[in-house]
Formats: C-alpha cells, sequence, structure tokens
C-alpha cells in the first residue's frame, strides 16, 4: 500500500516537471526582415554538396535532412522587391506553390490546403500532397510565409509512410516561426 502511494506521488511529481523542449535551429537569419527557426529532428543535417542558382528574386536555399535521405526539407526565401505589397497575401502564394508542384510533376495528388493564422499574429499557408514515384508514394508539405516582400518556402519530404511523415513535419510545423 505504502509502495504504491509512494509510485503515485513520484509519477505524479515527474508529470508536473516541465519537460526541456529541444532548441529551435536557425534556418535563415538576414538581421533585418527574416530570422526563421524550426524544432528539426536531430538527425538531420546539411546537405552542403547541393547547388541553388540563385538570382534577383531567389535569394537563400538550405537544404538538410536524414543521412538515409528517407526525409528532408528545402528552405527557400525569395525577396520580390518590384511586386507591390498588397499584391503579395498567403493565398497568392499557396496557389503560386501548388501550381509549381503540378507542373514539375503530373503524379502529384494534393491531400490537403490550410491557412494557420496564430495567436502572435503570423500567418502560415501550407498543402500536402503525395507524389506516386515507381513503387512507392512521397508525402510532402510545403510551408509558406512571408514578411514584407520576404517570402519563405519550407518543403518538408518523406519517402516511408504518411504516419512517420506526419510525425516529423507537424512538429516543424508547429514550431516554425519567423
Amino acid at each position: 500500500m505504502k509502495k504504491s502511494i509512494l509510485i503515485s506521488i513520484l509519477i505524479a511529481i515527474a508529470g508536473c516537471v516541465e519537460r526541456k523542449e529541444k532548441a529551435a535551429t536557425e534556418l535563415y537569419n538576414d538581421k533585418s526582415v527574416f530570422c526563421i527557426r524550426a524544432q528539426l529532428p536531430e538527425a538531420w543535417s546539411d546537405y552542403k554538396g547541393i547547388r541553388a542558382f540563385l538570382d534577383e528574386d531567389f535569394i537563400f536555399q538550405n537544404i538538410k535532412g536524414a543521412k538515409d535521405t528517407s526525409s528532408w526539407m528545402v528552405l527557400r526565401v525569395y525577396e520580390f522587391k518590384s511586386v507591390e505589397q498588397s499584391r503579395l497575401n498567403i493565398d497568392s502564394i499557396l496557389s503560386w506553390q501548388i501550381n509549381l508542384v503540378q507542373t514539375e510533376n503530373k503524379t502529384t495528388h494534393l491531400l490537403s490546403k490550410n491557412v494557420n493564422k496564430r495567436s502572435s499574429g503570423k500567418v502560415i499557408g501550407y498543402f500536402d500532397f503525395t507524389t506516386k514515384n515507381a513503387n512507392r508514394l512521397d508525402y510532402s508539405r510545403f510551408l509558406v510565409f512571408l514578411k514584407r516582400k520576404k517570402i519563405g518556402v519550407l518543403e518538408l519530404h518523406h519517402r516511408v509512410n504518411q504516419d512517420t511523415f506526419l510525425k516529423i513535419a507537424n512538429p516543424i510545423t508547429e514550431s516554425l516561426d519567423y
């Protein structure tokens, strides 16, 4: 009886102790407008050998992922200096990215499209889709967000199954801050 009460007390205490959250990884920081952070899986590292062909509007790319390449992310940052601020909104950026994905790969199936307004006032749009490759389905989520004339597009990809994909994508989506 005493042991069960002691165990119950210890469990209650353990439940009250706040767990330390994993620190967010800084993915991009231009020091003036955009500082993008998210909690990434610990096993992910930089893919340094992949080059980006940057131009006037496409100003940054960062690629990280698992060593076995089963899951990875690509962060792209754009700055559209010549576009009116009023034309830059989450819905138009989501449509732009969905059209790009569907143009690049005809075997894409859109699963969902969401716009998430956070309590901080920041808005993140995202869409999930599958792509048929050989004998498997690849799962992806594109997150889009903007601040002034800078647009962030964070792609998350996974090659195994939807449950594992969601275990990776949902925490990154929830922790994304800019």
